[in-house]
C-alpha cells in the first residue's frame, strides 16, 4: 500500500529504525474462543519518541496485525509531523529589513552592509556598490 506522504514529512520519517517503536504483543478480546484467549495476536506499537501508538486485533494472524498497526502508526505519525510543521511555519520571524527606499532623501540604504546610494542611480540599474558592499562584508567576517 502507498501513503502520499509531503517531503518535509518524509525526512523525519526516513530515519525511523527498529529501536524507534516498542512493539507489545497482547490477547485480543471479543468472540473467538478458545484459540483467540490464549493467543497473543493483538499487536500495539508504540513510537517511543513521541508516545503515539496504533494497535490491531483485525486478524487472527500476528504478522498482519503487525502491518496494520504499523500502517496505522504511520499515518498518525504523518498527521502529528504535518500539524508540528504547520505550527513551525507560523511561528517563523519575518525576514529582517535588507534595503530601504526612501524616495524623500532620495536615498536607499543597504542594512545589511550600511551602503547608501541616491535613489536615482538605482532606479538606473547601478546596484554594483551592494554587491561589493555585501561582498567586502562576507570577506571581512571569514
Amino acid at each position: 500500500m502507498r501513503i502520499k506522504v509531503p517531503r518535509y514529512v518524509a525526512n523525519k520519517l526516513d530515519g525511523l529504525r527498529k529501536k524507534d517503536f516498542k512493539i507489545q504483543t497482547f490477547k485480543g478480546s471479543g468472540p473467538g474462543g478458545q484459540h483467540r484467549n490464549k493467543v497473543e495476536t493483538a499487536v500495539r506499537i508504540t513510537h517511543i519518541a513521541t508516545g503515539i501508538s496504533a494497535a490491531s486485533t483485525d486478524s487472527k494472524k500476528q504478522s498482519q496485525n503487525r502491518s496494520s498497526a504499523f500502517l496505522k502508526l504511520v499515518k498518525k505519525l504523518i498527521q502529528h509531523y504535518r500539524k508540528e510543521h504547520i505550527g513551525e511555519v507560523r511561528q517563523r520571524v519575518p525576514p529582517e529589513t535588507i534595503r530601504t527606499y526612501n524616495k524623500i532623501r532620495n536615498v536607499v540604504k543597504d542594512h545589511r552592509t550600511g551602503v547608501e546610494v541616491a535613489y536615482k542611480s538605482v532606479l538606473d540599474g547601478n546596484i554594483d556598490c551592494f554587491i561589493e558592499g555585501y561582498l567586502r562584508e562576507v570577506s571581512d567576517g571569514n
